[in-house]
């Protein structure tokens, strides 16, 4: 394997020097009057290995130093494991911009030319590709990229985009919506809008957030009876308005109790009183009053510090001037 990289190390190997040399003359200070052939420099054209996509007669290139456009039919790998191209599948059509094909492979330094010296051939390989946007007619989304079912299950036979680098960002200047379900068309029929193969929609199909490509549940200790407790991973959002009512209302199912216990309180503090003015009772005239004044201080006061604490709770938390304010004030949600 090692003899397959000899020539792609060869051309690494002589631009580097190229550079080097560049470089040298610039912090010397000596002049340079020419961009060095095949140097890359300023846009100067660098001899790269060339990785190309096995070919297919149905489809079409586009492109140049593996950077490029591929139309036809739906390919996610090789042409015996592609199903729809395999098939010869009507109504299959994608176009797939890919970069960098197998670039992680062999630690990162791609494909090696082969025994001949030419440009490796490969097929698609959605894991080991560097980048890429496939939009497809016709395509098994899920099954190509490799991703985890969630609650909507492993979508086959769909038109699908897929996006798929090391990083990823989608930015919007004045705003980012993620929609699902059908839009409000005019002229499409009783059913509306439907999917690619003209089926109706459900009503509002769910959005599912996968971080690390994973939903199967956890089992921890600390279940009932010390059993071993199912921890779902995918789980449903809140809604920050709901949840602000929810505790609001739990809140005052906390002052109800608060009261209650504030006004035994009293009464017992009341009760204690009397018992330590009633001379006959010579057994509680010297614990009453001292009783009294413990349910002032560990019970009546301590309950003042619950009813401030509970609201300076609710202003951090419940209200939207709260520094902590459980909602987002930019990401909504249905």
């Amino acid at each position: 394997m090692a003899d397959y990289f000899k020539e792609g190390e060869k051309l690494e190997e002589r631009a580097k020097n190229i550079l080097q040399s560049t470089y040298r003359r610039f912090e010397a200070n000596r002049p340079v009057n020419m961009i060095p052939p095949d140097s890359g420099l300023y846009g100067a054209y660098t001899q790269d290995v060339e990785v190309q996509l096995k070919p297919a007669a149905s489809q079409q290139r586009v492109g140049i130093n593996n950077a490029e456009i591929i139309f036809g039919p739906d390919r996610p790998s090789g042409l015996q494991e592609s199903k729809y191209i395999r098939k010869g599948a009507l109504r299959a059509k994608s176009i797939d911009l890919v970069v960098g094909r197998m670039s992680s492979i062999n630690n990162g330094k791609g494909p090696a030319y082969n025994r001949s010296g030419d440009s490796p051939e490969v097929d698609n390989h959605f894991g080991a590709d560097a980048a890429r946007i496939v939009i497809s007619h016709l395509t098994d989304i899920d099954t190509n990229f490799q991703l985890a079912d969630g609650k909507t299950g492993n979508i086959k036979g769909r038109a699908g985009i897929g996006i798929k680098a090391d990083v990823v960002r989608i930015i919007g200047r004045e705003g980012i919506k993620i929609v699902t379900g059908k839009a409000p068309f005019k002229g499409m029929g009783l059913k509306g809008e439907t999917n690619s193969r003209g089926t109706r929609l459900v009503p509002a199909p769910p959005i599912e957030l996968i971080a690390g490509n994973n939903t199967r549940p956890n089992f921890v200790l600390g279940g009932p009876l010390g059993l071993i407790d199912v921890v779902s991973t995918l789980q449903p959002l809140v809604k920050g308005e709901n949840t602000t009512y929810a505790l609001k209302e739990l809140g005052n199912i906390v002052d109800e109790i608060w009261s209650a216990v504030f006004n035994l309180g009293l009464v017992s503090a009341a009760f204690n009183s009397t018992l330590g003015a009633e001379p006959l009772l010579v057994i509680t005239k010297g614990t009453a009053p001292q009783a009294a004044n413990q349910v002032l201080d560990s019970v009546i006061n301590s309950l003042w510090h619950t009813r401030f604490n509970k609201s300076i709770w609710e202003i951090q938390y419940l209200e939207e001037f709260g520094h902590r304010y459980i909602c987002s004030r930019n990401v909504t949600t249905t």
